[in-house]
């Protein structure tokens, strides 16, 4: 069946320090935005009219949900907690933050029903979190995503590639502790300077660089090779394009289709390391087969992962066809060279394929 989030939006309410990065009200996009208990109750009613046979869950977004006082915290949970009950919801989440994940305020969340918890985490660099105004350390990060996994709860973590003061091994070192973890999902959102942060005022003051696209998406598809043999769930990379964002944003890597050209890097990675495989055993040269369906990972935005690719293996070193929607059979690949949640890389002799999980 399929799933939908019905999302509220509480922009920065109780969330203990303004971060050099965050604007919520921009980043809320197009959510719903309903502090009213009674409000709640009707719009995710309207959810359930309107989207039957779904599988809905209330998510409040935003904010750091556990800082706020318990009394209104159940307030707020109490419409979906009923409907939750009542089957009219799958579930509910909540968003916050590191420092508020007691044993208690996990134990408030369960009571009312919560199924799923995402952490804010952004990095597990100390200097990182220090520099842009994260009010814990790396060890409290950890703790954390510990306590929301003990009590039972499904945990999404959310990370930002680049903050200023992050090198690429803080950042290759955040997608090891998440495979390490084996959360429900994670949430890639490389950083981008809003209008009216103090980001902002570093990147026109030159002192935070924002990566190109190239660099971003290289970065992300290392991340993502090693977050991918752990089996995590990349829910999304980069923030939703919406109409606020597009006028907040003054610089860095925000693309519409982020989260395809990151995974079409991760292609062109994998599989110029498939062809160094088949170079080695092959006096012949590699012939790429890729599923019709997954062409658009080497095609799709003016060839963006044929492009990757041939900056590491010259495009009359190999050849390549789309193929059809079927995968080899079984025992025609010796090796399944690589899995990502979205594709699987084969070797076959001298043939590389990419077929559909």
């Amino acid at each position: 069946m399929k799933r939908r989030i019905v999302p509220f939006w509480f922009p920065n309410l109780g969330c203990p320090t303004r971060c050099t990065f965050c604007d919520q009200f921009a980043a809320r996009g197009e959510a719903i935005s309903l502090p009213n208990p009674e409000q709640l109750r009707t719009a995710i009613e309207a959810a359930a009219r309107e989207e039957a046979p779904c599988s809905l869950e209330a998510a409040y977004y935003g904010g750091t949900f556990t800082a706020l006082p318990a009394e209104m915290q159940e307030r707020l949970l109490e419409p979906a907690s009923t409907l939750l009950k009542q089957g009219v919801l799958a579930g509910i989440r909540v968003s916050t933050h590191p420092s508020f994940t007691s044993s208690e305020a996990m134990a408030r969340l369960g009571r009312f029903g919560v199924t799923t918890v995402e952490l804010g985490i952004q990095s597990f660099a100390d200097s990182v979190l220090a520099h842009n105004g994260r009010d814990y350390h790396g060890e409290r990060a950890l703790q954390a995503c510990r306590s929301v996994q003990s009590a039972g709860l499904a945990l999404i973590v959310q990370l930002m590639p680049f903050l200023p003061e992050a090198s690429e091994e803080d950042d290759l070192d955040a997608a090891r502790l998440v495979a390490e973890l084996v959360p429900d999902g994670v949430r890639l959102f490389p950083t981008v300077a809003l209008a009216g942060t103090r980001l902002a005022e570093w990147w026109r003051e030159g002192l935070w660089k924002p990566p190109s696209l190239e660099a971003t998406t290289a970065r992300v598809a290392r991340m993502l090779r090693i977050i991918a043999p752990a089996r995590v769930s990349v829910l999304r990379i980069g923030l939703q394009a919406s109409r606020s964002l597009d006028k907040a944003v003054l610089a860095g890597p925000y693309h519409p289709a982020l989260g395809e050209l990151c995974r079409s890097a991760l292609l062109a990675d994998v599989v110029h390391f498939a062809m160094a495989e088949v170079h080695r055993s092959e006096t012949t040269r590699p012939h790429l087969i890729v599923e019709s369906p997954l062409a658009s990972l080497l095609t799709g935005h003016d060839h963006f992962g044929l492009g990757m690719l041939n900056k590491w293996r010259p495009a009359d070193s190999y050849t390549w066809t789309i193929g059809p929607n079927t995968a080899p059979p079984a025992r025609q690949a010796h090796s399944s060279f690589w899995r990502s949640e979205v594709f699987l890389v084969s070797l076959h002799g001298n043939v590389v394929r990419v077929s559909r999980t």
